[in-house]
């Protein structure tokens, strides 16, 4: 029995270790792609030359999807895309 909870144990701690070394701080490098904003859109929408129509379709899908989410748990999260 008391090896079973050692396992369990070893288990649960190696699962927080490898959560916390993925959230670990990573540096920003400086975008070096000019982007344009997409305006329109609660969200604020950046896009490269030539993917405004793509970028378009995925604001409408994140407003759609913040929105239902927003009737089911009151959260309306603030996202850059």
């Amino acid at each position: 029995m008391k090896q079973k909870k050692w396992i369990v144990f070893s288990l649960l701690f190696a699962a927080v270790q490898i959560n916390l070394i993925g959230q670990q701080a990573v540096p920003v490098q400086p975008n070096k792609i000019p982007l344009v904003e997409l305006n329109g859109y609660t969200q604020v929408v950046y896009y490269s030359s030539g993917n405004e129509d793509r970028a378009k379709e995925i604001a409408v899908r994140s407003e759609k999807a913040i929105a239902y989410f927003n009737k089911l748990f009151g959260f309306k999260p603030n996202t850059k895309l």
